[in-house]
């Protein structure tokens, strides 16, 4: 009995050894993988009415070359993604999607949408046609709809769609667990140990 009740203290120590380690990990990435992200896609259509920055070229008709830088602003992540330049236009037609996605637990975020007319001319800054922000509510799901926003001249159309994605999805990153403890098993109460039976007849005469 009494070793049965060393060999029980043991084990409860080494659970309770245990338990202290799995609160040193703490919840690691365990918590932040049940929060969702969202994926965020903006559609730039269009835009009409910019300026007719660039010089008259031969075959050209004087206007500009533009693109769009879009930033998403999502608390102290920034992420930029440039759209691709339509030459010699002032009513482009890019009809491009940009992706990104938040950050997990994210409520909020920004879309910047910068307008540029590129310069080809080495050195040369290029121009901004304007700026548009637009907040984002990352807590439902948001279809798209068109929307159209000016600028320094002229106006640029987007949408912007909000889908949330669930942290249990085969993207998402298994959370990590503390390794077993290495002598758990082994810390298990031995059974009693018992004296072998005596065989009757010559167990006397042959230990004399």
């Amino acid at each position: 009995a009494p070793a049965a009740a060393a060999a029980a203290a043991a084990t409860a120590a080494a659970a309770s050894g245990y338990a202290a380690m799995l609160g040193f990990w703490g919840p690691s990435t365990s918590s932040l993988q049940n929060m969702a992200t969202c994926k965020i896609s903006i559609r730039l259509i269009r835009a009409d009415g910019l300026p007719a920055s660039d010089e008259l070229l031969v075959g050209g008709d004087g206007g500009c070359d533009p693109y769009c830088r879009v930033t998403l602003v999502d608390g102290e992540r920034r992420k930029k993604i440039k759209s691709a330049v339509v030459k010699q236009s002032r009513a482009p037609r890019w009809n491009e999607v940009l992706n990104f996605e938040s950050a997990p637990g994210s409520t909020e975020a920004k879309l910047i949408i910068d307008v540029y007319d590129e310069d080809g001319e080495d050195g040369d800054k290029d121009d901004m046609l304007g700026k548009v922000t637009l907040s984002i509510d990352l807590t439902r799901a948001q279809s798209p709809a068109e929307q159209t926003h000016e600028l320094i001249e002229g106006s640029i159309t987007v949408t912007v769609t909000v889908t949330p994605v669930s942290a249990s999805s085969p993207t998402a990153v298994p959370p990590q667990t503390a390794p077993a403890p290495a002598n758990a098993a082994s810390l298990q109460a031995a059974p009693a140990q018992t004296q072998p039976a005596a065989l009757p007849g010559w167990t006397k005469s042959w230990f004399g």
